[in-house]
């Protein structure tokens, strides 16, 4: 898990794009659907620049 407080703006971002990820995978149920993976990148990247930035 991610070390970064819950009330960040990096935080939030995360968990919006967490949830618009279950939303996409629930509505197709399709883990594979262009959508689901484009969401997916955004979401790694933005948790990659963290873990590799470090959150201060």
């Amino acid at each position: 898990m991610l070390d970064v407080p819950d009330d960040s703006p990096i935080s939030q971002r995360i968990e919006t794009l967490r949830r618009q990820l279950i939303r996409i995978v629930e509505s197709n149920g399709d883990l594979t659907h262009p959508d689901v993976i484009a969401l997916s990148q955004e979401l790694d990247a933005l948790m990659l620049s963290v873990i590799a930035n470090g959150f201060d």
